[in-house]
């Protein structure tokens, strides 16, 4: 298993942040993405074949 961990963030209005830190939970990347495709790949190619952990949207399925 590598020593970098991944995980996607949605942005606060709209697009994707895809994070990336080591093991000893030093930031090594992070990088906004307008579509969550983008960004789910731009986290596998950096990422190293470590699992991506993703958040849900807190507005997603949240009706008023």
């Amino acid at each position: 298993m590598s020593g970098r961990q991944m995980k996607m963030h949605p942005g606060r209005h709209f697009g994707w942040w895809a994070e990336g830190r080591y093991a000893n939970g030093h930031l090594f990347m992070k990088t906004w993405w307008p579509t969550q495709g983008l960004a789910r790949g731009a986290a596998r190619l950096v990422g190293g074949g470590s699992p991506i952990a993703t958040t849900e949207h807190p507005r997603r399925g949240k009706r008023r």
